[in-house]
């Protein structure tokens, strides 16, 4: 009788910790985990890929919308692909895509991944995940209230590696902008930890699908931005910014040193930071910022 008391007592602590860490996250480390919704319009929609149908939401600036919550011009679309076991139901996704809306005034295609979120699917780290985000292009240049000519892209961590691999080359896509993105992901995921932190951050991914001895060769030729990127191409390279943290356990900041080594960024084409983490926390204004700068730039 007392063990189970015991155990009771502890498991109501534990689901307290739990709790009040969860609230910690959202009211301490997350800027727009407030942040006010009331002046953007939301959209719900599916697009279709292949098999499946992707779960996402279209949001545009009220401020630009007629009575019937349509543009009054046909405004420029920027795809916000969220990180590996994320979605656009969390603050870290859908509030920085608010921001960028009211910002441009942009409209923002946010979209659950395969087995990700609301879309259905497997969550499986495999060429398959990455092959979808062309048909999300398709399925965004064809939307009424877009311009065709004025696409851009922006990807965290996982994103980041769908943008320097299914963006970067697809000439559609007029401005890249990578956060925390691998060069080589088979390296990057399988390199032997430096410290504690470091083992910790590879084995928490591994737990969540990311297992480097899953990615053959052909997959990694497939995936990583070192064989997509073509150093030879400046009118490409020259649409991509390079965002990542200097102490980021999860992406080396040494991948990120190769990324802009191959695309020969230049200093306004890049946004490095000393602190933050893979979550770039405490980052978030100057992300927003910087990438609102970028794409005003190239759109």
């Amino acid at each position: 009788m007392n063990d189970i008391f015991a155990w009771t007592v502890i498991i109501i602590l534990l689901v307290l910790v739990v709790y009040f860490a969860i609230k910690f996250l959202k009211t301490k480390l997350f800027y727009f985990s407030k942040m006010d919704s009331s002046q953007v319009f939301t959209k719900d929609v599916k697009i279709p890929i292949g098999d499946i149908e992707l779960s996402g939401k279209l949001i545009f600036p009220k401020f630009v919308l007629d009575e019937n919550n349509r543009p009054k011009e046909k405004l420029p679309l920027i795809f916000f692909n969220h990180g590996w076991s994320a979605g656009i139901d969390i603050s870290m996704t859908w509030a920085p895509a608010y921001a960028i809306a009211i910002g441009g005034p942009y409209a923002v295609l946010l979209y659950d991944c395969r087995g990700h979120g609301n879309s259905p699917g497997k969550r499986i780290f495999s060429e398959q995940i990455f092959d979808d985000i062309p048909e999300v292009f398709d399925f965004g240049e064809k939307l009424e209230d877009i311009d065709p000519n004025r696409l851009g892209f922006i990807g965290f961590s996982f994103g980041g590696e769908v943008a320097l691999s299914r963006a970067y080359p697809d000439k559609r896509i007029k401005a890249v902008v990578a956060c925390c993105t691998p060069h080589n992901a088979k390296i990057n995921f399988s390199r032997k930890p430096a410290t504690f932190k470091d083992r910790m951050m590879l084995s928490m991914l591994k737990a969540r699908g990311v297992n480097h001895k899953n990615i053959t060769d052909e997959m990694n030729k497939s995936i990583s931005p070192e064989f997509v990127i073509d150093g030879s191409k400046s009118d490409l390279n020259s649409r991509v910014m390079l965002v990542h943290a200097k102490n980021d356990k999860t992406i080396s900041f040494i991948e990120c040193e190769k990324n802009r080594k191959a695309l020969n960024s230049p200093e306004e084409n890049v946004l490095f930071f000393e602190n933050g983490g893979h979550a770039m926390f405490h980052q978030e204004l100057s992300i927003v910022a910087s990438a609102l700068r970028f794409f005003k730039e190239k759109l």
